[in-house]
């Protein structure tokens, strides 16, 4: 019982949490940002606007990790693991490479002929949201519920999953911006299976750069996509579900101990 009083308590702050770190980054900004010319008929600038966007989200995304370290000492993993298998990583990175495969593809051809302002513009609305979401939740949210969780064969498994389920519903709120009900759904469907295969990848490499620079490639590309490839429900499958199934593989239960060898700060007998 008190175990799931704990998770329980973890899945809802950290819900609340990642609501209140966004809203805060954006309300700011949006507040700030217009009376020193960052904004440009309601949106940043290209090149100033954006970057100050940038920066200001890496320092917000600070902030779940301290309320983190409040209870447990939780810290961002950028170095990678000595004894990385990039046979089984590979896989993984490139299911994610096929996942965005058709916005790649446009992204080429449209390069070309694009202007400096306008790459300049997606690239940093790409990666803004990449970096400051990998922070805040690949980053803090689950590092919370590998501290929460009782030492077992289920606890990089179980993190896994509440950290990327909570990603997921996360985008829930885009229904506020009058997305379609369907279209949403099938974003947290898609959001949760990127968020296992990003934890995947950071527990057996252990650094969050990698899935920084995927997921901020990913929303980079897809600012060029043409159409509605890979967001209808048989795109989704084609797209999205091989690299779900790898992460499940790679996140199984036997590889437990495997998976958190980078992550002894978690098991701490002291903080159970």
């Amino acid at each position: 019982m008190k175990q799931f009083t704990k998770i329980s308590l973890v899945t809802i702050l950290s819900f609340i949490g990642v609501i209140l770190t966004v809203m805060f980054r954006d309300i700011i900004f949006q507040a700030v940002g217009p009376a020193i010319g960052l904004f440009e008929n309601g949106q940043p600038t290209p090149v100033a606007g954006t970057t100050v966007l940038f920066f200001w989200g890496m320092l917000v995304a600070m902030l779940p990790l301290l309320a983190v370290r409040l209870k447990w000492p939780a810290r961002f993993h950028f170095q990678i693991r000595k004894d990385v298998n990039w046979k089984t990583v590979s896989p993984a990175i490139i299911a994610v490479i096929w996942a965005m495969s058709p916005q790649l593809w446009d992204t080429i051809k449209a390069l070309p002929t694009a202007g400096f302002a306008t790459i300049y513009h997606n690239f940093m609305d790409g990666f803004q949201p990449g970096f400051f979401e990998e922070l805040v939740v690949r980053g803090a949210v689950l590092m919370a519920f590998l501290f929460a969780m009782k030492r077992g064969k289920y606890q990089a498994l179980g993190a896994a999953l509440g950290s990327s389920i909570i990603f997921g519903l996360f985008h829930f709120i885009n229904l506020t911006g009058g997305q379609p009900l369907v279209d949403t759904i099938q974003q947290v469907v898609y959001a949760t299976g990127f968020g296992l295969v990003f934890v995947a990848i950071y527990y057996r490499t252990n650094s969050l750069w990698i899935t920084m620079i995927l997921h901020g490639l990913t929303d980079f590309t897809g600012d060029f996509q043409v159409g509605t490839a890979g967001e209808g429900w048989l795109d989704m499958v084609i797209y999205i579900l091989p690299f779900t199934l790898i992460a499940l593989w790679m996140l199984r239960p036997s590889m437990n101990d495997y998976n958190l060898k980078s992550f002894p700060e978690v098991n701490d007998p002291s903080l159970k």
